[in-house]
């Protein structure tokens, strides 16, 4: 990526580049949509991504170089674009999603109904669906784009308060992303993406993906300011032991469910970050650890009691909950100082 922040006026400011996450020469160019010159037909692709809007390209650019790469999960979807050209794009109100933008190189100037903001590789832009948009991409700007949709982040909000919403869901436009909350969340984004990269992906097993995207939508209402943050911060309040083992007793019923810390919150009636609270001070784990531990202990009981010639280690990890035999291995070693194959063949 480049070094130079390029400012619309030309202005540059000189930083050096982060390492890749991702081993691609793009993000997500394992889902390219286009590599293109044609102006309206980058619009009307764009378009279909996002929202329709109105593209030119300004200063002294004829032709662009567009490239989007663009991967949709469930309720996220994550975006590579760079236009190769100095352009502006408007449009009106986004509506239905919410948006991070986070340049890699370059930046744009971004005026989201009253608000204007300047966003480089240390401040991203968190566009809420309201308001007109516009925007200025500098020629050398490249960024990493974040939708995701309104009715499932209301609802993730909605879940971390215990309450419903009594107005829409609105979002301070500039985002610091180079130290705090804002870095860490940028880096669990950048490691989604670099995962999403690989062709052998477990991003998308039913068993990873709402978790990843649960953990995504929390980090956002977490570290970016918006007008619940207070009320969500307040919510923070402690939690019964008794709560914690109902949630305990529930996960040692059925280990191998695909839980969610949310959902477990949900189905004893408290905040996913309340319960979160709750287990640290209780059992000092966070509660994906503990179920972690039971589904390990799980999966050890039953190799020492199987036969090697009737039953695998993918098998049995997998009826417990453990999608990635690489990642579960080597928990496991962690956790029984031995290879599972190894607790097999002693059974």
């Amino acid at each position: 990526m480049a070094t130079a922040k390029t400012s619309c006026s030309g202005a540059a400011r000189v930083t050096a580049a982060p390492e890749s996450p991702w081993r691609q020469e793009i993000p997500l160019e394992l889902f390219e949509l286009y590599r293109s010159d044609n102006l309206e037909y980058v619009r009307e692709q764009s378009g279909r991504i996002f929202t329709p809007h109105r593209l030119r390209a300004v200063g002294r650019a004829t032709r662009l170089d567009a490239v989007m790469c663009s991967r949709r999960m469930r309720d996220v979807s994550l975006t590579y674009a760079s236009y190769g050209a100095e352009v502006q794009i408007a449009c009106g109100e986004l509506r239905d999603y919410y948006v991070v933008q986070i340049p890699l190189s370059g930046g744009m100037v971004v005026r989201h109904g009253r608000r204007q903001a300047w966003s480089g590789r240390e401040t991203a832009s968190v566009l809420s669906p309201f308001d007109p948009l516009r925007m200025r991409w500098s020629a050398d700007c490249a960024q990493l784009v974040c939708r995701i949709e309104r009715p499932a982040l209301e609802s993730r909000l909605s879940e971390m308060m215990g309450r419903s919403l009594t107005a829409p869901l609105s979002f301070d436009t500039a985002m610091n992303v180079a130290d705090g909350p804002g870095r860490a969340w940028r880096l669990w984004l950048e490691n989604i993406v670099a995962e999403l990269s690989r062709p052998d992906s477990f991003v998308d097993d039913p068993l990873v993906l709402p978790g990843i995207e649960q953990t995504l939508m929390a980090g956002l209402l977490v570290s970016q300011p918006h007008n619940y943050l207070s009320a969500l911060r307040r919510q923070q309040r402690s939690v019964p032991s008794r709560v914690v083992r109902l949630v305990v007793d529930r996960m040692e019923a059925d280990p191998g469910f695909p839980h969610t810390t949310a959902s477990l919150a949900k189905a004893v009636g408290v905040t996913d970050r309340s319960l979160q609270l709750a287990f640290r001070k209780e059992l000092n784990l966070r509660p994906m650890e503990y179920l972690r531990r039971v589904r390990l202990r799980r999966v050890h009981d039953e190799l020492l009691a199987a036969e090697a010639e009737t039953v695998s280690v993918t098998e049995v990890a997998q009826k417990w909950g453990f999608s990635h035999v690489g990642h579960f291995a080597a928990r496991y070693r962690e956790r029984f100082g031995e290879n599972p194959s190894d607790t097999l063949r002693r059974g």
